[in-house]
C-alpha cells in the first residue's frame, strides 16, 4: 500500500480573476506562497518517500516551499500538468461564452469527450493522470508519496482511486493547496481525506494515521 498526499498547488492571479490557466506558466502571488507555505508547516511531520510535481511552476514551486522542511527528491511531469484548455486559456468564463459560443455548448452536450479549440479533452486528462500514476505506482510500495499538481488533475486522479465515473469529476471540490490523501492497493484506493484546508487558518484536526502494514 501507498499513501498519497495530494496537493493543489497555492493561489495565482488567474485563479482570483477567475481565468483558465490550463497549461499558461502562470506564478504564485505572495498570497499562494503563503498557503504553500502554511501545508508546509501542516506536513512537517510526514516522512516523505518522493515528491512528484507538475512541470508548472505554480505546482513545482508549491512543491519546492513544501518541502523545505524535508529531505525529498521532486520529480517533476508534464502528465500532472493541469487540463490543456487550448483557445480557452487565459479567458474569463463570459469571455469564452462570447469567443467560442459554439464550442462551450458543445462542451456542455459532451463534456467527457470534447475538447475546446486546440486543448484535450477530460477523458484525454483523465488518461493522463491514470498514466503517472500508474508510473508512480510501479517505483514505490509501502511509501508516503506527496503529489502537487492542479485542481482538474488532481480530481481525476481520486476519480480513479475511487473508480468513479470521469464525468462526475469536476463534482469534487479543491480549493488552492487543499491536502487530499488516497491510500492506494493496488489500482484502486480509499480516501482518507479530501479538500483539507485547516493549515490555512481553521482549527487543525490531526491528519488521518498512515496505517500499519
Amino acid at each position: 500500500m501507498n499513501r498519497l498526499f495530494l496537493v493543489r498547488h497555492g493561489i495565482t492571479a488567474w485563479n482570483v480573476e477567475g481565468r483558465y490557466q490550463g497549461q499558461i506558466d502562470i506564478p504564485l502571488t505572495e498570497e499562494g506562497v503563503q498557503q504553500a507555505q502554511a501545508a508546509r508547516e501542516r506536513l512537517r511531520s510526514e516522512q516523505f518517500t518522493a515528491c512528484y510535481s507538475s512541470a508548472l511552476c505554480r505546482a513545482r514551486v508549491t512543491a519546492e516551499v513544501i518541502l523545505e522542511a524535508h529531505d525529498c527528491p521532486i520529480t517533476e511531469t508534464p502528465d500532472l500538468n493541469e487540463m490543456n484548455y487550448g483557445d480557452w486559456e487565459g479567458l474569463t468564463r463570459a469571455e469564452i461564452l462570447a469567443r467560442y459560443p459554439a464550442d462551450w455548448e458543445r462542451l456542455l452536450a459532451d463534456p467527457l469527450h470534447v475538447a475546446p479549440t486546440g486543448g484535450e479533452s477530460r477523458i484525454e486528462l483523465q488518461q493522463r493522470a491514470e498514466r503517472v500514476i500508474a508510473a508512480i505506482e510501479r517505483e514505490h510500495r509501502n511509501a508516503c508519496l506527496l503529489v502537487v499538481s492542479h485542481g482538474g488533475t488532481i480530481r481525476a486522479i481520486v476519480s480513479h482511486y475511487l473508480r468513479l465515473p470521469p464525468a462526475e469529476a469536476r463534482r469534487i471540490r479543491l480549493d488552492n493547496t487543499a491536502i487530499s490523501i488516497v491510500d492506494s492497493f493496488s489500482g484502486s484506493g480509499v480516501l482518507a481525506l479530501l479538500n483539507d484546508t485547516a493549515h490555512l487558518g481553521f482549527e487543525k484536526p490531526p491528519l488521518p494515521r498512515f496505517p500499519a502494514h
